[in-house]
């Protein structure tokens, strides 16, 4: 019943902020401000639009946090059976646009991809629990969320390793500086309970 009243106005933009409505408020705070002939509506014009500023500021972050809870979920495992340690994995995409894409680097040993001609190959992403990763055949578990999935080699230099980390300055960590380092795995699935595949890239985060 009065449009001319800045309070009123003013209030009003508090409600579009709280109700999410955050652009129509910066548009009714900028009019407010043009308006404003007094000091005190001039400070509460600023004061509004200092609010709507913190709270596009606050969705800017809770949208970053969603588009990378969207990633992760696309490039890790999303389900596991703890009781077989089998899981839910996101097969790597062959034209080259997907983010789980391997490393493209020659492993210097026989690659495991010789061992899986025309086979998919999966991705799933967690913590390293353990690893064995001497000369010959070994074995890198890593866990994901609650479940613990076992992978197998049959020779390490056949696997190729590497880091984005920044503590690593892209050099990949020692093997027994594994343990609890976050990374992705690729493999290629293998019939059996006690290995879910064999590995063919392991990359450091």
């Amino acid at each position: 019943m009065e449009p001319g009243n800045l309070l009123y106005a003013t209030n009003y933009g508090y409600v579009l902020v709280n109700a999410g409505k955050t652009a129509e408020a910066k548009t009714l705070a900028l009019r407010i401000q043009q308006a404003a002939k007094t000091p005190v509506d001039q400070a509460n014009a600023q004061q509004l639009l200092d609010v709507v500023a913190r709270r596009e500021e606050y969705d800017s972050r809770v949208a970053a946090i969603n588009a990378e809870a969207v990633r992760a979920q696309n490039t890790a495992t999303v389900a596991a059976n703890t009781s077989q340690g089998t899981a839910v994995t996101v097969p790597v995409s062959k034209s080259g646009d997907s983010a789980t894409e391997p490393p493209k680097e020659t492993p210097k040993g026989k690659s495991v991809i010789e061992d899986h001609p025309g086979e998919t190959e999966y991705a799933v992403e967690g913590y390293v629990s353990a690893a064995d990763c001497g000369g010959g055949p070994g074995k890198i578990s890593i866990t994901v969320g609650k479940a613990t999935m076992n992978f197998r080699f049959k020779d390490f230099a056949g696997v190729y390793v590497v880091s984005t980390a920044q503590q690593d300055s892209g050099e990949a960590p020692a093997c027994a500086k594994w343990h609890g380092r976050r990374a992705r795995v690729y493999f290629y699935k293998v019939a059996g309970k006690q290995f879910t595949g064999d590995v063919s890239a392991v990359q450091f985060f």
